[in-house]
């Protein structure tokens, strides 16, 4: 494909989007959150395994340009495509399970944590913490009391615990915690999924935020990857009969 055609292609996806989806196609990083990309988010973590889980580390080499939001995240969210580059090394640490990436601290993982990092406020609940990036972004903002990570899986609270005092882990199923907690918070976050695909917002995202509208009532709510699942989900289309309603 030349550049033409790509233009061609994408001037017309933002069409779309604006117009059906209801998207802002010219979002942007602000430079507070640009500036926490050139330093990784969990620097007192260190290669090692626990389990079936374990730590490794990369760098990013100096001057190399990296890719923080793509062409794929400016379609499904909005947000201006964007590069950066460092002029120090930048470590990256990847959490793994079985020898199977979950997620890093990269540039680009950070960015999919940007508009959770603006509307955290006051007592935060997250959902999930894996290597503890999210839950230490929050903790770092002046309007963030303390932060509560509900994660189930031991062996990653041994390897990733965060070392923030405002940040507290339990070792519970997030299902479970919010079906039965009376615990008050301001803010939630929830990240225990690894797909952004059509079928994790249906079978995941829209049944929590069920129970969580039930039971936090007027409480701001972000999910991981959000804006990029509704981007490829249609509430018009019923999955039963394979076509739309009002074809």
């Amino acid at each position: 494909m030349n550049k033409d055609m790509r233009a061609d292609l994408l001037e017309r996806a933002k069409k779309f989007q604006e117009g059906y989806k209801g998207l802002n196609m010219n979002r942007e990083l602000d430079a507070e959150f640009k500036k926490l990309l050139e330093r990784p988010s969990v620097p007192h973590l260190y290669e090692r395994k626990v389990g079936e889980f374990e730590i490794k580390i990369d760098t990013i080499l100096p001057l190399k340009k990296m890719t923080v939001v793509s062409a794929r995240n400016w379609l499904l969210m909005g947000y201006k495509e964007l590069e950066c580059s460092f002029a120090n090394p930048r470590p990256v640490y990847k959490l793994y399970h079985k020898g199977q990436l979950m997620m890093s601290d990269s540039p680009q993982e950070m960015f999919l944590q940007y508009d959770a990092y603006k509307n955290a406020k006051g007592r935060v609940l997250m959902g999930g913490l894996g290597l503890g990036m999210s839950a230490t972004l929050f903790a770092e903002k002046e309007e963030v009391s303390e932060v509560v990570v509900i994660e189930k899986e031991k062996d990653v609270i041994k390897l990733c615990k965060p070392k923030n005092k405002k940040i507290k882990v339990i070792n519970e199923d997030f299902w479970k915690y919010i079906k039965a907690t009376k615990e008050k918070f301001d803010y939630i976050y929830v990240d225990i999924y690894y797909s952004t695909g059509c079928m994790e917002f249906v079978e995941t995202v829209l049944p929590i935020r069920k129970i969580l509208e039930k039971r936090f009532q007027s409480i701001p709510v972000d999910f991981w990857g959000e804006e990029e699942m509704k981007s490829q989900y249609d509430s018009k289309f019923d999955k039963s009969r394979g076509k739309y309603e009002n074809i």
